[in-house]
């Protein structure tokens, strides 16, 4: 296992180690950025160092957005003292389809903090193999290695509302008396799409290790089950919660399907997880998390927002909603619409009683989210001023693909130009979370 470490602190002060898989993605960068910045003690010394893995070489230069992250936020606060050191951040490689470098990149931890998933950005030819098996894969290996571990006190095992809801389910949403959605409800995944089932049967996997441990090896593990997560990114990322977004931008479409969409703000979603790290009591818990109860923004909606915002500084953006009837025949034409259809129109709900109960905290509204989040596009380069298209062309994606991204993919499919981002209506169905995860 390739391995580099920066960012210096005295050895006698030892904060405990928390690995974060997936590192490079748009949750686990604010997490990692955030773990950095707790203070502990009179001194107000650092609490955390941060063991962060990545698919790829730890020394190329697409993870430099990590080192800049990091060393922004340790130099925050952080004096330096005579002595010998250790780093706080230290930046490991881990495949989620292979073997090698679980038990190391576990061995020492205090904290695991799970994020990496494959979500792909196009429809991928092989969905199981691309998919679903490295993300139930990936959690069985992790699974094991903490099995492993002497020192590991918590897992935090972060899924998606889709392995609550599989993204939603027309048969009993948007109705009288229409289903809310709790953590007791589990998806059918023989039913489901490509990443509502990896989600599903990755989370299954974590529990069903878990339940079959010994008392001796069971270490403790807190589900979390995010919605969309939206809010200001610390780099440009194509994780498809940001690209969900970035897409409203990019004056391709005159318009956009009536979908419905919890959200939750990416800086609650951070400060939820370093909750889940040391609060007492709730292992063996799953937790949705969402900014409320019912989804009262659509994409429309949303885009209003933005567009109220943002248009004096010569950015376009779509605030027509195309309801189901107009989205029907247009599937016939546009084939991105296909997937997305059974959920124009049709709110799905999620019950968020057991979150707030345990955490105790007021979610940021989501006005103020998206419109942090389109600042930061901007401060990025992410954006660029838009016109209204003169006529309604869809990009197709028919004869382009990307392989499978996963929530370590940070930037690879980012090449400052806000064209790259049409891909497939897809991407607006109530799915994750940098994931999340929601890469």
């Amino acid at each position: 296992m390739m391995a580099e470490r920066i960012g210096q602190r005295h050895k006698n002060e030892t904060p405990e180690v928390v690995l974060v898989t997936g590192a490079s993605g748009y949750v686990a960068s604010r997490i990692i950025s955030d773990l950095l910045r707790v203070r502990v003690g009179d001194e107000q010394r650092p609490a955390y160092r941060v063991r962060a893995s990545v698919r790829g070489d730890v020394r190329s230069p697409r993870y430099d957005v990590v080192r800049r992250i990091a060393e922004s936020s340790v130099s925050q606060g952080l004096s330096r003292r005579d002595g010998e050191e250790e780093s706080l951040l230290e930046l490991v490689t881990l495949d989620l389809c292979a073997d090698e470098g679980w038990d190391n990149a576990v061995d020492g931890c205090s904290y695991i903090i799970h994020l990496a998933s494959p979500f792909p950005l196009n429809a991928p030819r092989n969905a199981e193999a691309e998919v679903v098996q490295p993300a139930v894969e990936g959690t069985r290996r992790l699974m094991e290695a903490c099995s492993r571990s002497r020192t590991l006190k918590r897992l935090v095992f972060t899924s998606s509302v889709a392995a609550v809801s599989g993204g939603g389910d027309p048969a009993r949403a948007c109705r009288p008396g229409h289903h809310i959605f709790t953590e007791e409800d589990w998806p059918d995944p023989d039913r489901l799409p490509p990443y509502e089932r990896s989600k599903t049967l990755a989370e299954k996997k974590a529990w069903e290790v878990w339940n079959a441990l010994s008392v001796d090896d069971r270490f403790e593990m807190v589900v979390l089950n995010p919605s969309l997560i939206i809010g200001p990114l610390l780099s440009p990322s194509s994780s498809p919660s940001v690209v969900v977004i970035l897409k409203l931008f990019s004056g391709k479409y005159p318009a956009v399907p009536r979908l419905y969409q919890s959200m939750v703000d990416i800086r609650d979603v951070s400060h939820v997880h370093m909750k889940c790290l040391t609060l007492p009591g709730i292992s063996g818990q799953r937790y949705i998390i969402s900014s409320e109860a019912e989804p009262l923004k659509n994409l429309p909606e949303l885009a209003c927002v933005l567009s109220r915002h943002m248009r004096d500084r010569g950015y376009w953006v779509p605030t027509i909603g195309l309801p189901r009837w107009v989205c029907s025949p247009m599937r016939l034409i546009y084939p991105e619409l296909r997937l997305a259809y059974p959920f124009v129109d049709v709110p799905c709900y999620y019950s968020v009683d057991k979150a707030a109960a345990v955490f105790g905290m007021d979610f940021m509204p989501l006005g103020e989210s998206i419109v942090d989040m389109a600042e930061s596009f901007e401060d990025l380069g992410m954006i660029k001023p838009t016109r209204a298209p003169i006529l309604p062309i869809a990009s197709s994606t028919r004869g382009r693909r990307s392989s499978a991204g996963t929530t370590d993919d940070v930037g690879d499919d980012y090449d400052g130009d806000n064209a790259h981002v049409i891909a497939s209506w897809s991407d607006y169905c109530p799915s994750d979370a940098d994931v999340r995860p929601s890469r």
